[in-house]
């Protein structure tokens, strides 16, 4: 029976190792205070900063969705994500309502990380706003846009979770690196809307 000796350590020092938070968006601020981490992703970092809000899903005719960048979630256990909206022109200003989902890295299939749909698809081409999101990330909550009557002002709104959570019945939360996805099935409205959207996060 032959035998297999050990990988020499510069070898093992050469291998590309990848992991979800080595390519994670670092926090914008992190801040202790007493004895909790506090941690925030401006627009910036997010990935949502003037984002349209209308992304097309290709695999499901009329829905939509916005997701944010691979976000470091690892010692986090309450989240709040806080959402702003311009609307340029009349038809956009009108009561919009996300369904919120959180992405854990920990959902892959064969390996691959689950990744956003795109028309090229990347990794993995799932339908992320239908019956398979439904069932393979936990939904957080949901955000309702109002409408203010009065273009040009920002309309904001905000959502709260805490690890462990329970919505709708099933345990919500993050773990490690995660994305957050906002997907809407009403009517699209006609006009054009810019959103904004910055994540808390506390240990």
């Amino acid at each position: 029976m032959p035998t297999v000796g050990n990988t020499p350590q510069n070898q093992l020092a050469a291998l590309p190792l990848f992991t979800a938070d080595s390519f994670a968006t670092p926090a914008t601020d992190v801040a202790v205070i007493g004895n909790k981490v506090y941690r925030r992703w401006t627009p910036a970092a997010t990935g949502i900063s003037g984002a349209s809000g209308f992304v097309t899903d290709p695999r499901t005719a009329g829905r939509w969705y916005m997701l944010t960048n691979w976000l470091d979630f690892n010692g986090m256990v309450a989240f709040t994500c806080a959402m702003g909206c311009v609307a340029s022109d009349a038809n956009g200003d009108a009561v919009q309502t996300w369904v919120v989902r959180v992405i854990p890295a920990a959902t892959q299939v064969a390996g691959v990380l689950i990744e956003p749909v795109t028309v090229t698809p990347g990794p993995d081409n799932r339908n992320l706003t239908g019956a398979y999101a439904d069932t393979a990330f936990a939904q957080v909550g949901a955000l309702a846009k109002p409408s203010l009557g009065s273009l040009g002002n920002p309309q904001s709104t905000a959502l709260s979770w805490g690890v462990g959570s329970i919505f709708g019945g099933t345990p919500s939360g993050a773990f490690g690196t995660c994305r957050i996805f906002f997907g809407f099935t009403t009517a699209q409205p006609a006009g054009t809307n810019a959103y904004y959207l910055t994540v808390l996060a506390s240990s």
